[in-house]
This record gives C-alpha cells, sequence and structure tokens, in this order.
C-alpha cells in the first residue's frame, strides 16, 4: 500500500491507455477523478494526513474504443504558494485537516494576523469532491473556497468563495441534484456568525450570462439559503461529508464527531492542524432532521446510537417513510488510520469497520404516534422507530450487509432520491470481507458480487454508467481505477458489465507513461 502514496507529478499531455478486451461503443465520454497526489513538498519536508495531499485531477476520455488520459495539479492558492510557485515556503500557509500552516511571506504582518480569523482564508485545496452544475465543474474540499476548472484543460478557472457569496464558512463537498429538477442542493454551516447550518439550493437550469469562452458568473451566484438550522451544542457544530436527498426532502445528520468553533477560529494562530478541532464525544445521541425541500422547514427529528459517517449510499420515500442508507462506522478513528505514517508504513487497524445500514424514519401524519410501538409499517423491514415518553423517536437501524466496504455509489441519473436496488462499493484500504475488492450490494437480498484479482490491487470509487435506453437500474457498465502496488505491473481503469459484474475490459497506463494516485471521487460525463 506504501507505493501508492508516494508524491506524483502531473501528466498534462494526453497518453494513449492499452486497451484489452471490447469497450461498448457507446460509451463516449470524460471520466473525472481527484484526489490527493503530492505530499512530500521537499527533501526535509512532508504534509501529514493522507488528506492534506495537493489535489491532482485526472481525466480517463473514452471514444470509439480508445482511452487517453492526462491529469493536472489543481491550481489553488494553496497548491501554488505550497509548491513554491509564489512563495518561498515550500510550506503549507494555509491550515490543511493534519498539518498546520506556515507563515505567508507575502503578507504583511497585520495581513497575517487578519488571515488567521477570516474564513476566507481556510484552504482552497479542493481534493476531496467534484460535481458538475450545468455545464460548470467544481473541485472542493469541505470548506467555503471551490473550485471551478475546466473539464478540457483540467485548469483552474476562477475560485469562488461562498462565505462572499451566501455567508457561510464550511460546505460539503457533495452537492446533491436529482434528474430533472430545477436546483442543486448543498448543506454548509457557519461558526463566525452563530453556529449554525444552512441548505443552500442552487438553481440549474437558469441562464447566466456568457462572456467569451466561459460564463462570467458562477452558478453559485444564485444560490440561496432555504433553511437555517442552529447547533444542537453551544461552542461545537457537527462535522458532516455528505447528506440524503428525496422526492421531497433532505436528511442531514448531526453526528457526535463534534467541530469546537473556538479552536477552529483560533487553530492557525496556535499552529494547530483542523484535526486538533474534531472531538469525538461517544456518549452524544446522532440526531437526523429531515427538512421539506419547498417550504424549507424541519419537519420531523429522530434520535439515533452514536455513529460516524462519511457517507450516504441513497434515500428515497416509501408509503409515508423516508428510507436512508448510510455507510457508517461505530467511531471516528478512521480519520487516524489515514495519517500518512500509517498509511506508508501499511499500518492499518482492523478495528470499527464501515457497516451498511438502513434507518426507516415514520413521517408525521394526522393520526399520532403511539408510544412504545414499532412505527416502521414497511414490509420486510427490519429497522425499527419507536417514540419515548418524551415524544422522541428513537431509530434502530438494520444492517444492509457484510462490513467492510466505502465510497457507495448508484445510478446516480435514475435512482438518486428514489427506491433502488443495487449499491456498488469499494474495500479502499480495508483489510476485510471487501480488501482487494468492488462490490455490488443487492440492498433487498442482502447479498454481494464481488470483483477481485489480486492481493496487490486496490480500487476505487466504483462510477455507474447506464445503457442508452436501459429499462433495468443495472443496465450498463461500472468503472472504476485500480492501483496495482506491484511497481512491475500498470495501473488501469477496469470497465465491468454491471449485471454480472464480470470483466468487460480494461485500459492500462504504464508507470514509464504517467502516474495515477488513489483518488477519491469523480465523475462521468458524456461527450
Amino acid at each position: 500500500m506504501d507505493k501508492l502514496l508516494k508524491s506524483w507529478n502531473e501528466c498534462e499531455q494526453e497518453v494513449s491507455a492499452n486497451v484489452t478486451g471490447k469497450i461498448p461503443d457507446w460509451i463516449n465520454g470524460h471520466m473525472i477523478r481527484l484526489g490527493p497526489g503530492k505530499w512530500d513538498l521537499d527533501d526535509d519536508f512532508r504534509l501529514n494526513h493522507w488528506l492534506d495531499g495537493c489535489a491532482l485531477l485526472c481525466k480517463f476520455s473514452i471514444e470509439n474504443g480508445k482511452v487517453l488520459f492526462k491529469s493536472k495539479f489543481l491550481e489553488s492558492d494553496a497548491y501554488n504558494k505550497m509548491l513554491m510557485i509564489l512563495t518561498s515556503v515550500k510550506k503549507p500557509v494555509f491550515t490543511e485537516f493534519g498539518t498546520r500552516a506556515y507563515p505567508d511571506p507575502c503578507k504583511n504582518v497585520f495581513a497575517r494576523f487578519f488571515s488567521q480569523i477570516v474564513p476566507s482564508d481556510l484552504t482552497d485545496n479542493g481534493c476531496i469532491g467534484i460535481y458538475r452544475l450545468r455545464d460548470e465543474y467544481y473541485a472542493a474540499s469541505e470548506t467555503c473556497n471551490v473550485w471551478r476548472f475546466d473539464c478540457n484543460t483540467l485548469s483552474a478557472i476562477e475560485k469562488v468563495n461562498l462565505d462572499k457569496l451566501i455567508g457561510v464558512n464550511l460546505a460539503s463537498a457533495h452537492v446533491q441534484h436529482m434528474h430533472s429538477e430545477p436546483f442543486a442542493y448543498n448543506l454548509t454551516s457557519s461558526f463566525l456568525k452563530g453556529l449554525k447550518y444552512h441548505i443552500i439550493k442552487i438553481p440549474v437550469q437558469q441562464n447566466l450570462q456568457q462572456i467569451g469562452e466561459h460564463k462570467e458568473e458562477s452558478v453559485f451566484t444564485k444560490a440561496s439559503i432555504l433553511v437555517s438550522i442552529p447547533s444542537s451544542w453551544s461552542t461545537c457544530i457537527t462535522y458532516y461529508h455528505s447528506y440524503g436527498i428525496t422526492q421531497n426532502y433532505i436528511v442531514f445528520l448531526e453526528q457526535p464527531l463534534l467541530v469546537n468553533a473556538f479552536k477552529l477560529a483560533t487553530c492557525t494562530p496556535k499552529g494547530k492542524p483542523l484535526k486538533d478541532c474534531f472531538e469525538w464525544c461517544p456518549n452524544e445521541k446522532t440526531k437526523f432532521y429531515v427538512v421539506d425541500k419547498t417550504s424549507g422547514k424541519v419537519v420531523s427529528k429522530y434520535n439515533s446510537e452514536s455513529i460516524f459517517h462519511f457517507h450516504h449510499i441513497n434515500a428515497y420515500e416509501d408509503n409515508n417513510h423516508i428510507v436512508c442508507d448510510i455507510i457508517t462506522y461505530d467511531d471516528s478513528s478512521i480519520l487516524e488510520k489515514w495519517t500518512l505514517d500509517k498509511l506508508r508504513s501499511n499500518e492499518w487497524d482492523v478495528n470499527s469497520p464501515p457497516i451498511p445500514r438502513r434507518y426507516v424514519l415514520p413521517l408525521p401524519t394526522d393520526k399520532k404516534f403511539e408510544q412504545g410501538k414499532n412505527l416502521v409499517l414497511l414490509e420486510n423491514s427490519e429497522a425499527k422507530a419507536e417514540m419515548n415518553e418524551k415524544g422522541h423517536i428513537w431509530l434502530t437501524p438494520e444492517q444492509l450487509g457484510i462490513p467492510g466496504f466505502e465510497l457507495p455509489s448508484i445510478n446516480y441519473k435514475h435512482f438518486n432520491g428514489k427506491k433502488y436496488r443495487y449499491c456498488y462499493g469499494s474495500g479502499v484500504f480495508e483489510r476485510g470481507h471487501f480488501a482487494n475488492a468492488i462490490c455490488k450490494l443487492d440492498v433487498i437480498t442482502k447479498e454481494a458480487l464481488i470483483w477481485r484479482e489480486s492481493e496487490t490491487l486496490y480500487p476505487g470509487e466504483c462510477v455507474f454508467i447506464g445503457r442508452p435506453d436501459a429499462v433495468d437500474e443495472d443496465d450498463g457498465v461500472v468503472l472504476c481505477i485500480v492501483l496495482d502496488s506491484d511497481e512491475t505491473k500498470p495501473h488501469f481503469l477496469l470497465i465491468l458489465d454491471a449485471k454480472s459484474f464480470k470483466e468487460i475490459a480494461r485500459a492500462e497506463i504504464h508507470r514509464d507513461v504517467a502516474h495515477i494516485p488513489a483518488t477519491i471521487h469523480g465523475i462521468y460525463t458524456p461527450n
């Protein structure tokens, strides 16, 4: 595994992949991936955490059965200053998740002090999430600074500051959009003007002013706050990475991994990394909020046992219930597993694996809920919801399958926010049942198909592409980047038939041609 976490160089000129098998003729488009790709800044300094690495964009262009590859570092302010392009520091001048910030020599003493307490100077190293809004592409971390980039050249176009546009300090790297709806949504928060969570809505079907090759205005200039929800804690806000969306609702969890707002506001002057602002509070409950997408009202709240989660698999409405499927952990220790020291020394703690769980949330009706009874009335559901004497509803989840996979994906275009059956996932760095594998989970039968070839292979996130005019949910292919820790062998783009989960083609990139990092998230866009 340590062989996969070296610092790479970008490959700005497209190179050809060696294709074996036959890529279906109807696959013509780009798969763009994003992840950290450089940690070693010079001979005696490196970043501390996997998520601190410089954001590297990778693109696989597929057309007429051929595949081209290119990569480029996201030209963020964090990257340019970290790599001595704009300064002589060669160290991060923004506070990263596991690495403290160092003084920026480009700023005078007053500017340095001011930048330590304003959210505009949170890192813009967008190495985590990638999304498309209309014809605009964005790379994001989890701060208010996101980068719009050109999907053809992978060059940065503009930095969008959500604090200045909307007044939010932190934002999820996962923007949610249901196909054909006029708005996309994101979960954000503020910590300088009151501890609140904000759901923002972004119009994606409006015409914006265009000058030259790119739009003058980002779609975010038209974004607005749908609802603001006060934090349950006076000094903290919850950490969140994703959330659920259905036809009519947004589901948001306050989990007991808390971000201390005072520590967050002072971590830069105190020389602390962002992770030192986090507090795991296992005695706190997990709180579920259900928000109406039209009115912005919080229509119901629920409690459950303490969990940690990054990713919602999917959510949907079913007979006056919301079914919410999530990859959960029993604690937040996964964040410590991703330190560069542990990953490069192949130290992987098998405790607290990712567990797929289903929560069923009964929606309020004219009929009052009965105390002490299971309020989940869905057929064949093992999940429970019970109201106590205080009128609070306690959720008990159903486990959907064997623990051990992460980075869940679905047939997003047609089944996001709707009743579905199949989820695709990756063992990533895990050493359990899905080690060195990707899987297709049937959430009804709880059975999983597995693709696995070698113990030296580390597959990443799966991306589903539906066949044109498909009827079945799983009629299409699954694309996945697979890295090989055996340095004598190439990395490759794997293409599986989604129904059978059997390989139909792969596109190999030899190491003497280009390097591919362990990316986190990505999207596919047709030509």
